[in-house]
């Protein structure tokens, strides 16, 4: 559910140019991660199954969501992890 739902809104995104592969979205469900450490992780493994193939894989990583008695919950302090110059 999870999957589809992420693949499907991608599908409906105007703006983004490559959303003609949403069907081949890597969709990976980190919401049981609870450290920042472990988020540093699979955010090195999401680097690592995107870039480490012979093209460019696209791929989703989601974490938990804000609980309840947290302010901010988990953050990412920039627009994207890394970008690319077309």
């Amino acid at each position: 559910e999870l999957e589809l739902g992420a693949r499907l809104a991608w599908r409906n995104s105007a703006k983004c140019i490559g959303r003609i592969a949403w069907n081949t979205l890597l969709v990976r469900d980190m919401r049981h991660i609870k450290t920042e450490q472990g988020m540093f992780n699979e955010v090195l493994e999401h680097l690592k199954l995107a870039t480490c193939q012979p093209s460019i894989q696209s791929v989703m990583t989601i974490f938990r969501p804000k609980g309840l008695n947290e302010k901010w919950g988990p953050r990412f302090w920039n627009s994207q992890i890394v970008r690319y110059a077309a």
